[in-house]
């Protein structure tokens, strides 16, 4: 399935078929874009399969579906919803709003997806209306790679300047043997609040950006640790939490992991560009209009500009020397105003 192919079933409630989705396509906007063409979706005839697809984080863009038929299977298959080898996967719904899914016929396959912890899972058999006879579920390969269990630290921020910002953190104590060495701490540039589920894909250039720091180079001010994010883009709204990072026998599956809550900052103005491609664009013998280049990162930043004129005498001696029959005067040509400033 392709982004394309969702789209084309914009409006759709009834799929008289299968659903497989295997995405493997980036985009800054993914989950919204599926629930543009597919959260319409109320009942499947078919089987719904979800598999080997990197950048989906979560079901919720099936936020209408209601009841799987399970018809058009394989014969040979037990089951109306198969989700595996999602390698990003981190949620099934919010079932705060999902209350109930029915499965017509046939139970549940969950394999190997490596970031969706069991409880999700339970939780979904625990308001699914059907016969989980023939459930297959492979608890040891989901979420052996994810904070299934969190203690959580307070984390809080300081804007230093437009590209430096220092992240505080709280003494974290594990709650077990194990030994912690460190805490990453991730963060990406995002106008709307986010949540840890999103974007967390390796690969993606839209997800989250980490800086580990070893418990031995963090810097302690009072009861809380200290990191400076360096290399920020000025005027930015960013989102970031910090995570604990253990020794390789701990189990995030089943271990506490220390997590904090995620905070949202913005950094500071920078001195912008200066104007670019500066020119005129119309003038008569009282006005003259001028217009530049604006970079579209600095747009939001710069309110106005401060425009200096100075009288310049015209040099009378060129003038009486310039031919106007090889040397003409011409006319400014128009200029496209996206990104020009008037």
């Amino acid at each position: 399935m392709y982004l394309s192919d969702a789209d084309r079933m914009r409006g759709c409630t009834i799929v008289n078929g299968t659903l497989h989705i295997r995405l493997k396509e980036d985009h800054p906007n993914l989950l919204e874009e599926l629930r543009n063409g597919l959260g319409d979706i109320e009942e499947i005839m078919g089987v719904l399969k979800v598999f080997r697809s990197n950048y989906i984080s979560s079901l919720e863009f099936l936020a209408n579906l209601e009841i799987i038929h399970g018809q058009y299977g394989n014969e040979n298959s037990n089951f109306s919803l198969m989700v595996y080898e999602n390698s990003n996967l981190q949620r099934l719904w919010n079932f705060e709003q999902k209350i109930s899914l029915r499965l017509m016929t046939r139970g549940m396959y969950f394999r190997n997806n490596e970031l969706l912890c069991n409880a999700h899972i339970k939780l979904l058999q625990k308001i699914a209306e059907y016969d989980n006879a023939s459930d297959t579920i492979d608890w040891n390969s989901n979420g052996y790679m994810q904070a299934c269990h969190v203690q959580p630290f307070q984390a809080r921020h300081e804007v230093v300047s437009s590209r430096i910002v220092t992240v505080f953190w709280s003494k974290h104590s594990p709650k077990s043997h194990h030994r912690l060495q460190g805490y990453s701490i991730y963060y990406m540039r995002t106008n709307v609040d986010k949540s840890p589920y999103e974007g967390r894909d390796l690969c993606s250039k839209f997800g989250w950006k980490s800086r580990y720091v070893a418990l031995e180079n963090v810097t302690i001010e009072g009861s809380f640790y200290a990191y400076n994010l360096t290399r920020l883009k000025p005027y930015t709204r960013y989102a970031f939490y910090v995570k604990a990072y253990y020794n390789e026998s701990f189990d995030s599956a089943t271990d506490l992991v220390g997590m904090s809550d995620m905070q949202y900052f913005r950094t500071a103005k920078d001195r912008p560009t200066s104007p670019l491609h500066m020119r005129t664009t119309r003038k008569n013998e009282s006005t003259i209009t001028l217009a530049w280049r604006i970079l579209p990162s600095e747009q939001a930043m710069v309110l106005q500009y401060h425009v200096d004129v100075f009288i310049q005498p015209d040099e009378q001696r060129k003038f009486d020397k310039r031919n106007f029959c090889t040397d003409p005067h011409q006319q400014p040509r128009p200029v496209p105003h996206d990104h020009w400033q008037p």
